[in-house]
């Protein structure tokens, strides 16, 4: 399909770094993201295209701004990282993401965006040793946060914070009973984090997202890693898939 252009996924959420989430945008179809009949083709930059049916061989441009359908698909979500000699542990069990938003004004020929305006973490709690000695907020939202479209790796969307010093949450680290001084008070989570769509190259209705790999994040000044599964669906239960020019 597309005489041996190489196929890659584009953007949707996820997450980030820090993140990523729960049922949140509408699958209805939005009057500004529209499912134009124009073929999608190889071109410049990598671009979210949609098909009638799952395993489809006519790929159409998926155009404008509009909302994704991102659910999380993992049990919990889990950030893992070191502070003052500590190993730390947090497990939430919900990221729900609010206006997940796929920017992509000109499929190909310009580059594309997923924007989130914040991912609101509940359940959390700290996990290990620490556990009954320290205590985290229970909820906590992030800042916005921006998916990028990869170009050298198929399948791979990169989650950022373009504002805010890139922070992407704060985290407040409490003292319940005996917690080491050093690890109390709010700390950034900062960095990238990368998402890895499973079967990049195949038109499904729901592509299943994985964050798991350490990929640039940092809990303080150490290196963290982060771990969540969502799906993401384009309006109208469409299949989705995605191109760009070898």
């Amino acid at each position: 399909m597309f005489n041996g252009k190489l196929r890659l996924v584009a953007a949707l959420m996820a997450a980030v770094a820090c993140v990523v989430v729960s049922a949140v945008a509408s699958a209805s179809a939005s009057a500004s993201l529209a499912l134009s009949t124009e073929a999608c083709k190889s071109g410049v930059f990598s671009a979210l295209c949609w098909e009638t049916a799952a395993h489809g061989e006519a790929l159409k441009e998926l155009v404008g701004e509009g909302p994704l359908t991102v659910a999380q698909a993992s049990s919990n979500v889990e950030l893992k990282g070191t502070l003052g000699g500590e190993a730390i542990e947090i497990e939430c069990t919900t990221g729900t993401a609010d206006s997940t938003t796929l920017v992509q004004p000109s499929p190909l020929t310009e580059d594309g965006k997923v924007t989130i305006a914040t991912v609101l973490y509940s359940g959390c709690t700290l996990l290990g040793k620490l556990k009954e000695k320290c205590k985290i907020p229970t909820e906590e939202p992030t800042n916005a946060i921006v998916g990028e479209f990869s170009l050298t790796e198929p399948g791979d969307i990169k989650f950022v914070n373009t504002a805010n010093s890139g922070v992407f949450i704060k985290i407040k680290i409490e003292q319940k009973s005996k917690c080491p001084t050093t690890i109390l008070g709010t700390h950034n989570v900062t960095g990238e984090q990368l998402a890895t769509i499973n079967e990049p190259t195949v038109d499904l209705k729901a592509h299943t997202l994985t964050m798991e790999a350490k990929s640039g994040l940092k809990l303080g000044e150490n290196e963290a890693s982060y771990f969540e599964n969502f799906t993401v669906e384009v309006p109208e239960e469409a299949a989705w898939d995605a191109v760009t020019e070898a």
